[in-house]
């Protein structure tokens, strides 16, 4: 991509003395070499894209006469680049073709891989993932022979940046990775990409909170402002102007966080509207269509959250013209189009157009994201309008052309062989039959040849007529595949509001950090359900002497999981109801046996049922302070405990609560002394039966766990959190075959639940 070199003033604004003093050389020069270099010049310096693309059209005329190969595939690079930026991708296609014949003529691996980079990001804009992908991967194998650091690490982020735009997000977080590692010490604005990418990635596909997403976008911005201190004195125009485009879509992001303050909300879109209004400067500077829509869109989500109707539909008014018509536009853009309309749908209370546009940005995704048939559609369309351009007919022209000389130097090579055979037998008989006998071999390859064109013109208009009756069946085919796509997607969202009201309800059961902390104090909570709802819970109570903490661990996770919770949660509030805690005849196994019974009598379970009786695995801890003692009763679950010496383990029955045959008819009572400082640890088996390693197939285990809690277990609980959370995605990402090419993210196989109080 071209980089302008233009200077500013003092007073921020363009500085065009260079370039005027350039133009001024260019009208005078006349030596045709010159006035290339000149012209070649401008065009890497200029910022506007029309002036690009006028004076690229006088270096291609230039070009042509000198019969320089290299300078006319430099001009049709520039008019690729040009179209591109203008939204047109069917003309920018054509051109880096073009510039892909011209470069067989000469050896320029550099030349020719940034070509392929070209190729790739024109036909991610026809949403043609295959061919994206593919001219991709090229670019970084020629890249990479060429040890080009930079280039390397932006083609595997453009790659991170395809899988993820086309639902792949663990493949793309791997690419990701791999351009951070390069970025990381030289490349500040490459850095800022892969961070906000991973943050986007990690958002969106593994549903963490707002506020570590709202992290990685400050640290994205962190890396583009130290790229922007970095042009100072060289500010390249279109870099600048992108990075400026990346921190006001940055800060719209965080303005729509619902965690935000309001005080911290309104630095949010102050930030957003000074950075937008910069983008837009620079849109109106280059005349690059993409810019001037993000400018647009940025500026819309600002006012949208000031409530300041007037000014959004405006903007709104631009991105619904540049969005009008134009399908491939709509799949590219379609996400930051719904989203304000989205937005303004609701400001407006306008709720059924609400709902039409968010069945528009779901039908868009399941476009994105089935790349196959979003590929054959770019390809489709990609094909009907280069073969109605003037760019097809220049080409064709220049081929007829080629093969016109090829058959005239031919002709005169025959020529001089005549007056040659003229000279030699002087004779006009000879002369005359051997111009009768040529003349009659012409005329019959002639003819063969136009019989040859005849009949392949025949074969053409029957492919053509199969062509456009495949066209229909499969237009016919898309048409009941989008219908049958409405139909799940009305079903998806009911059952996706149904799960999400139970997370809702589950959420208010399970005590909040807040509840631990009043009665424990300073606590470590490492909770990560597999789904939506959890089959594991955890449950604490609070009296002026005792205290009583509880790990669950239910029979399975999701929806079934996430009702024996609601219902572990309901008796073991009933069970406190009925027992007074401060008698010292209570005991922690009294309440594990009573939980034993509730589940028998809830879940109707029998002993001698031939099927498999849902049960819950438990960890009870009570807390008496006035003795400083612990009771401890496990089912299945133990209890661990950190101290001066290591971690000392206190082991559990081997029976579940609920229906077991192995049940000996009592839960076992442990009475502990503690020690003030030492740390309670509770955990379910979801993080050591979680799968990863070297091979994919090793569980963590019980002995990973207790060495990493050993090592850690002396920091503070948020370093412990940290710390618990990175060994456990370093333990899924694994390198099955040895090359670093071919990681693979392992999925989590449970919920994950690990609880820590200090005594």
């Amino acid at each position: 991509m071209l980089l302008s070199n233009l200077c500013f003033s003092e007073t921020g604004e363009f500085d065009d003395t260079r370039l005027d003093s350039l133009i001024a050389r260019e009208n005078a020069e006349t030596s045709g070499k010159e006035k290339l270099r000149i012209i070649r010049e401008i065009c890497l310096n200029h910022y506007n894209i029309d002036t690009i693309y006028k004076y690229a059209q006088i270096a291609s005329v230039i070009a042509k006469s000198l019969g320089n190969e290299k300078e006319i595939a430099f001009a049709y690079s520039l008019f690729s680049w040009c179209d591109y930026h203008k939204g047109d991708y069917s003309k920018s296609l054509g051109w880096s073709y073009m510039v892909l014949g011209r470069c067989e003529k000469f050896n320029e691996p550099y030349f020719k891989a940034r070509c392929y980079k070209q190729l790739a990001y024109t036909y991610y804009g026809l949403s043609d993932f295959y061919n994206a992908d593919r001219f991709c991967r090229e670019s970084l194998r020629v890249f990479d022979s060429l040890q080009v650091d930079m280039e390397v690490a932006s083609a595997y982020r453009t790659l991170g940046t395809f899988c993820m735009e086309y639902g792949f997000f663990d493949m793309g977080a791997v690419y990701i990775r791999k351009a951070y590692q390069i970025d990381f010490q030289k490349y500040e604005e490459g850095a800022a990409e892969d961070v906000m990418y991973f943050g986007y990635y990690d958002y969106l596909y593994h549903f963490t909170d707002p506020d570590k997403y709202r992290s990685y976008l400050f640290s994205a911005v962190h890396w583009y402002q130290r790229a922007l201190a970095r042009l100072n004195g060289r500010p390249c125009v279109m870099l600048r102007s992108r990075i400026i485009e990346r921190i006001a879509l940055a800060y719209s992001e965080a303005s729509q966080l619902k965690i935000l303050k309001p005080e911290l909300r309104e630095e949010y879109l102050d930030s957003c509207r000074k950075y937008s209004e910069i983008c837009r400067f620079y849109a109106e500077k280059t005349a690059s269509e993409e810019k001037k829509f993000l400018a647009g869109y940025t500026s819309a989500i600002y006012f949208l959250l000031k409530k300041d109707i007037p000014h959004a539909e405006k903007e709104i008014e631009y991105l619904v013209s540049f969005m009008e018509n134009n399908p491939v536009r709509q799949l590219r853009f379609g996400l930051y189009y719904y989203k304000v309309m989205i937005m303004y749908s609701r400001l407006i209370n306008d709720y059924k157009a609400e709902m039409e546009y968010i069945d528009l940005l779901i039908i868009s995704n399941l476009k994105r994201y089935n790349f196959d048939l979003a590929s054959k559609v770019g390809r489709i369309q990609a094909k009907e309008d280069f073969d109605k351009s003037e760019y097809a007919k220049k080409l064709d022209f220049e081929r007829n052309k080629a093969l016109f000389d090829q058959k005239l130097r031919e002709k005169e090579i025959i020529n001089k062989y005549l007056l040659l055979i003229v000279l030699v037998f002087a004779a006009v008989v000879v002369y005359i039959w051997v111009v009768f006998y040529e003349q009659t071999k012409i005329n019959e390859l002639l003819k063969q040849q136009s019989e040859n064109i005849n009949s392949q013109n025949e074969m053409l208009s029957r492919q053509k007529a199969e062509f456009l009756s495949l066209r229909k069946e499969f237009l016919s085919e898309e048409l009941q595949l989008q219908a049958k796509k409405r139909k799940f997607i009305k079903l998806n969202q009911s059952l996706h509001y149904s799960l999400f009201r139970a997370q809702e309800i589950q959420t208010a059961l399970i005590p909040s950090r807040e509840i631990l902390e009043d009665c424990f104090g300073e606590c470590l909570v490492y909770f990560k359900p597999l789904q939506v709802v959890s089959g594991d819970f955890y449950w604490a109570l609070k009296t002026p002497e005792i205290r009583v903490l509880v790990t669950a661990d239910c029979t399975g996770h999701g929806i079934s999981g996430g009702f024996l919770s609601m219902l572990g949660i309901s008796s073991l509030n009933d069970i406190v109801t009925h027992r007074d805690l401060s008698n010292k005849d209570t005991l922690a196994s009294d309440i594990l046996e009573d939980m034993r019974q509730k589940i028998i009598t809830s879940l109707h379970q029998k002993e001698d049922s031939s099927v498999q009786n849902d049960t819950i695995d438990m960890a009870i801890c009570v807390l008496d302070r006035r003795e400083g003692v612990l009771q401890y009763a496990g089912a299945n679950r133990p209890l661990w405990i950190s101290g001066k010496d290591g971690i000392r383990c206190i082991e559990p029955d081997g029976f579940s609560t609920g229906m077991d045959l192995n049940f000996c008819g009592k839960f076992t009572n442990n009475i502990v002394k503690y020690e003030k400082g030492e740390t309670l640890y509770t955990f379910s088996d979801g993080i050591t039966d979680q799968f990863g390693g070297k091979t994919g197939k090793m569980k963590f285990g019980e002995k990973r766990l207790k060495k990493l809690l050993e090592m850690i277990s002396a920091d503070d609980f948020q370093t412990q959190y940290q710390e618990i959370e990175e060994t456990m995605f370093y333990w899924t990402t694994t390198d099955i075959s040895g090359d670093s090419t071919s990681e693979v993210y392992m999925r989590q196989v449970d919920d994950q639940l690990l609880i820590g109080i200090k005594v």
